[in-house]
């Protein structure tokens, strides 16, 4: 166990050493690994996850096609697996803000909510994750911010508006966030 452990530690700091090194290379051969990076997430060591993170971060800091596969698959992998989403959401959605702005993130999710009409109830359930985290985290103090601040401009209303649309299946996360 402690073996595989550490192999896992070992491929993913390599990964990360070549995404130093040639980035736009890394993102390019993304479709390789992309779907056991997407396990990893559920790996029982915390490291591993944090660094599995720490790749898929910076991956999608520079590419925003690929920042758009991964909320969308980091989404359904919540859906399928609730246990998931009930022990590690906390943790993805925090530390994948260390490499992309907590308001991009807040909204991508918002936005693929809101779009996915299927299972209501899975949508209520990641509504009130999503609203503790997004109130309790230091990593998303901006974005509470702007959601109480809409004389902040533009940019704060449209904040408001996108999460309101997906906060509206959780009448408590939406008054929360008021």
């Amino acid at each position: 166990q402690r073996t595989a452990v550490n192999t896992r530690i070992a491929a993913l700091r390599w990964l990360l050493m070549l995404h130093d090194k040639r980035p736009a290379a890394v993102v390019a051969a993304a479709d390789e690994y992309f779907p056991a990076l997407l396990r990893t997430l559920a790996d029982d060591s915390e490291l591993v996850v944090r660094l599995d993170l720490e790749v898929l971060g910076k991956m999608a800091a520079q590419s925003g096609v690929f920042f758009e596969q991964l909320m969308t698959h980091i989404q359904r992998l919540f859906a399928a697996d609730v246990r998931l989403l009930e022990n590690r959401s906390a943790l993805i959605v925090r530390h994948l803000c260390t490499h992309v702005s907590a308001e991009r993130v807040c909204t991508r999710f918002a936005a693929i909510l809101a779009a996915d009409r299927g299972d209501y109830e899975f949508a209520t359930v990641m509504v009130q994750t999503l609203n503790l985290i997004v109130l309790t985290a230091h990593e998303f103090d901006g974005v509470r911010h702007a959601l109480r601040d809409l004389r902040g401009g533009a940019a704060a209303r449209a904040l408001f508006v996108d999460v309101y649309r997906c906060w509206s299946h959780s009448p408590c996360a939406l008054i929360a966030i008021c």
